[in-house]
């Protein structure tokens, strides 16, 4: 969830770090392991069956079972990363990979969709452009490049927004506002009403291989089972030159 940043970073080695130097004896009983757990920084992209490519996981570390000696620890300050996992052919666990989260992180993104990626998962149009669309100002002239940004007609946009008797330049401030504000709404109804798209945005399970979904949430000291929480829609920062519809904590 703080992937990308150099605090995000910082964490998650400090993580990684500790938890092969011992601590987190409790959580690691719940796992069957024959040898010793060590857990493993996630740095890499891996497939998403969604975005059919290589993207970062919501994981951000995992576990493997391994007999790994205390001068390769040492060697390494106990910072393991997947480049390990494969020159030493590290076992991974299943169901173990872990978000971790910030102390002090209190806006980060729990998920970002693209364009293409969005469609795939929502596929309607006219959602992602009301949700992206300027309410007032000069940047009102953009809306018709939302539109075609996300791949809607005008008029597929309209009948969705039940303004079928009036033209797209026509709507006011208060109407555009509106459909922005029933457009995050309705997007964020029609996620927490699946448990496959609810859990996709969370853990990614159900898209990504495992251990690089996300089973458990690590925040404040403590790792717990990842269970999905309260959130906000709204749209990314680059609607015109990187336009992604934004998933937060509420």
């Amino acid at each position: 969830m703080n992937k990308g940043t150099k605090e995000g970073t910082e964490e998650e080695k400090k993580f990684v770090i500790n938890f092969n130097r011992g601590s987190f004896s409790e959580f690691k009983k719940k796992f069957d392991i024959k040898q010793s757990i060590y857990a493993v920084r996630v740095e890499e992209k891996h497939y998403s069956v969604l975005s059919n490519n290589k993207v970062l996981p919501k994981s951000d570390v995992y576990l493997v079972d391994s007999n790994l000696n205390s001068e390769f620890l040492n060697k390494h300050n106990y910072l393991l990363n997947e480049k390990n996992t494969k020159e030493l052919n590290l076992k991974k666990l299943l169901n173990s990979g872990i978000s971790i989260k910030r102390e002090d992180s209190k806006k980060y993104q729990i998920h970002k969709f693209t364009v293409s990626s969005f469609l795939k998962f929502i596929n309607i149009p006219a959602l992602a452009a009301g949700s992206s669309i300027y309410i007032k100002g000069d940047k009102t002239k953009f809306n018709r490049k939302i539109l075609e940004i996300w791949r809607c007609e005008e008029a597929e946009f309209m009948k969705y927004h039940k303004f079928v008797l009036k033209k797209f330049d026509q709507l006011n401030e208060t109407e555009l506002s509106e459909i922005k504000k029933l457009s995050n709404e309705q997007i964020k109804l029609i996620i927490t009403s699946n448990e496959n798209k609810l859990n996709y945005i969370f853990s990614g399970k159900g898209y990504f291989e495992e251990p690089y979904c996300a089973s458990w949430l690590y925040e404040r000291g403590k790792i717990t089972e990842l269970r999905p929480y309260d959130f906000t829609v709204t749209t990314g920062s680059g609607r015109l030159k990187s336009p992604t519809i934004v998933i937060k904590p509420k």
